[in-house]
């Protein structure tokens, strides 16, 4: 975010600590912001991921009490690390901004824990695996979302089923309620695997499925694995990998054959009770990212890929805003 032309003098007031030692066994993150401007929210975020390019941020969801803020950041695997981060937002009022300052900015604080902080901290691996994957309550908060108020271009994507909580179950299917305001729509649902992860010797990849959707309203979808093919038509075997799940309008999928297919007919559709179903709970190894095996720099074929992907995605952007003018 910018930060203002104005000069302001905030700091965190510390120490910001992530307590490890706690009677419950749950990590807390807290954080003792500067009061001396308004603040907006606090927000707090945890994470198990080692590679920060695939890592899924939850929400700590803080609460404050008396100028502190504090949010719980339970454990899944005591032998994986955990990082934390907070988000001050601070308020600025109309006599502190300049032209084209912003109403307000904000300022980060980040601490991790390693495996033996965790075990040295008696901290307990209180989350286990579930089933249900996001059951949109809080809207698309867990999502990254593009041109989300755009009919025919919109995109939501999410890393969740690359933390540990939400990893597949072998043999389960992925299951999701869809609500569309117009019959004969047809979404695609793609998974990127190994994304950033050269490391571990798997290809990146990118699998498909296209599902029809005959009738309006709110509908049941159930997706079994062998229906996602990736461009050269090989089926997905495994869950195994999944660094990406998105949803986006067929006819706007890189890797189906959508040169017949219509644009999105009606309202950007509502999600609902994604989910996993059937299968057994698994543990699968996790890809290591250390300093003597990190690959994937900016000279890389997946970097420039990125950029390509970025670039596409920045034009469809700009096209579907001059779309919106013409309309």
């Amino acid at each position: 975010m910018k930060l203002p032309a104005t000069q302001v003098a905030v700091q965190l007031v510390g120490p910001d600590e992530l307590i490890l030692n706690r009677e419950n066994g749950i990590p807390l993150f807290r954080v003792r912001p500067d009061t001396s401007l308004p603040i907006e929210r606090v927000d707090v975020y945890y994470g198990y991921e080692r590679d920060p390019r695939n890592r899924f941020w939850a929400d700590g969801q803080a609460t404050a009490r008396d100028g502190i803020w504090e949010a719980e950041c339970p454990v899944f695997d005591l032998d994986e690390p955990l990082f934390a981060f907070a988000n001050v937002y601070y308020r600025l009022s109309e006599g502190q901004r300049r032209e084209g300052d912003p109403e307000a900015f904000a300022i980060s604080v980040f601490c991790a824990a390693s495996p033996d902080a965790l075990h040295a901290g008696n901290v307990k691996a209180t989350e286990q695996p579930r089933r249900l994957i996001d059951d949109f309550s809080r809207g698309l908060h867990d999502w990254y979302t593009l041109n989300i108020n755009n009919r025919h271009h919109w995109l939501i994507s999410t890393r969740k089923l690359a933390d540990p909580r939400w990893e597949a179950p072998h043999g389960a299917k992925l299951s999701f309620d869809i609500e569309t305001t117009e019959a004969g729509n047809t979404l695609a649902v793609e998974l990127k695997t190994d994304s950033w992860r050269g490391y571990s010797g798997r290809k990146p990849d990118t699998w498909t499925t296209l599902v029809s959707l005959d009738r309006n309203g709110r509908q049941r979808v159930e997706l079994a694995v062998n229906e996602f093919t990736n461009s050269s038509g090989k089926a997905l075997e495994d869950w195994y990998g999944i660094t990406e799940l998105i949803f986006q309008p067929g006819a706007k999928s890189l890797h189906a054959s959508s040169n017949d297919l219509a644009p999105w007919d009606g309202e950007v559709p509502r999600f609902f009770d994604l989910r996993w179903i059937g299968g057994e709970p698994v543990r699968r190894p996790k890809p290591f990212l250390s300093s003597r095996n990190a690959a994937g720099g900016l000279d890389s074929d997946e970097f420039r890929q990125a950029i390509k992907d970025s670039i596409r995605r920045e034009k469809i952007a700009d096209d579907a805003g001059d779309q919106d003018l013409d309309e």
